[in-house]
């Protein structure tokens, strides 16, 4: 059975070893594998040799191996949970991944080890209504920038679901939650200006 497991601000900020230990404790989670995220394409497949540890340059995990769990740390990113009835694999999607194919070298990497229908989760992060953006980061969404009073927005939950559809993918889900907007719920490194990281995480039983 696949898990999806996401930190929310009452957990804590998951870059102090208490908070951590403490949220993995509550959700039966003894081996965990994480990516360091360096905004770029780069995906390992994991086995349980890699718990405990952070991956290096990084922004995606995939792992077929039971009990051992997977995840990114975000804060406004867009985490993104791909799974086969035997695998499973977790993505940092920022806007600097999107555009350099971390939703494409996760789709790939999951199919050379389990080639079997894929489901999609795109978990809550930073929504359209505040992904403020100068002429730099739009012109790279021409499709998927707003315009509103002067200013550019861009959708890059929509972003990564038009990667998963180009990959192939149908089974995709999107949470709405905006991470800026829901500040008693989420950490958002925009809205507070810190950073303070939760854990998107998944893995099977």
């Amino acid at each position: 059975m696949t898990r999806i497991v996401l930190s929310k601000k009452s957990d804590g900020s998951m870059d102090d070893k208490k908070n951590k230990d403490a949220f993995l404790r509550r959700n039966d989670i003894s081996l965990l594998v994480l990516s360091e995220n360096v905004h770029g394409n780069k995906v390992k497949v994991v086995n349980s040799s890699h718990a405990g540890k952070t991956i290096k340059s990084v922004d995606g995990l995939i792992t077929k191996e039971k009990d051992l769990f997977i995840g990114v740390p975000v804060a406004d990113c867009i985490p993104v949970f791909l799974w086969t009835n035997k695998a499973v694999g977790i993505f940092h999607a920022g806007w600097k991944g999107l555009i350099s194919g971390v939703l494409r070298s996760g789709a790939l990497k999951m199919r050379e080890i389990h080639d079997s229908e894929m489901n999609a989760y795109i978990g809550p992060g930073i929504g359209k209504c505040h992904f403020e953006v100068k002429e730099d980061v739009a012109s790279k969404f021409p499709l998927l920038t707003e315009k509103n009073k002067g200013k550019m927005f861009v959708d890059l939950k929509k972003a990564a679901k038009e990667a998963l559809i180009k990959e192939g993918l149908n089974k995709i889900k999107v949470n709405a939650d905006c991470t800026y907007c829901m500040s008693d719920s989420y950490f958002s490194y925009r809205r507070d200006g810190k950073i303070k990281s939760m854990f998107a995480i998944i893995g099977n039983r």
